[in-house]
């Protein structure tokens, strides 16, 4: 939640010196926006489950919490080069080996839950 409430500096930047942030090479401002809202929302998610949920093993712990920081992270490298997601493949694969070990843990802590 900090590094989130961190990234809302980028939003600030967004609002009050946009052509500053343009010179600079960012091109896609809403990128910014998406990557800190997400920040934010992995954070409470993550924050209401922990609470909910615990104890959780340490793997789907780590896979979670990963995820979580990681997956809002790839939205940035997208406000300077919107086609990073079409055009590179490194970008790509990082990405969907993210999503992937993401989407093990929540099915992972679902099936944990279930199981209790």
């Amino acid at each position: 939640m900090t590094f989130a409430a961190l990234t809302g500096w980028l939003m600030v930047a967004t609002l009050e010196i946009p052509e500053t942030l343009k010179r600079r090479g960012v091109r896609h401002l809403g990128r910014i926006r998406q990557g800190h809202l997400d920040l934010l929302f992995m954070g409470a998610i993550l924050t209401a489950v922990g609470i909910a949920a615990n104890p959780i093993p340490t793997w789907i712990a780590v896979l979670l919490v990963l995820g979580a920081f990681v997956q809002p992270l790839m939205f940035f490298p997208l406000a300077l080069n919107g086609e990073l997601a079409r055009s590179s493949l490194a970008y790509r694969a990082f990405n969907m080996t993210v999503m992937t070990a993401f989407s093990i843990g929540w099915v992972a802590l679902a099936l944990v839950v279930l199981s209790r």
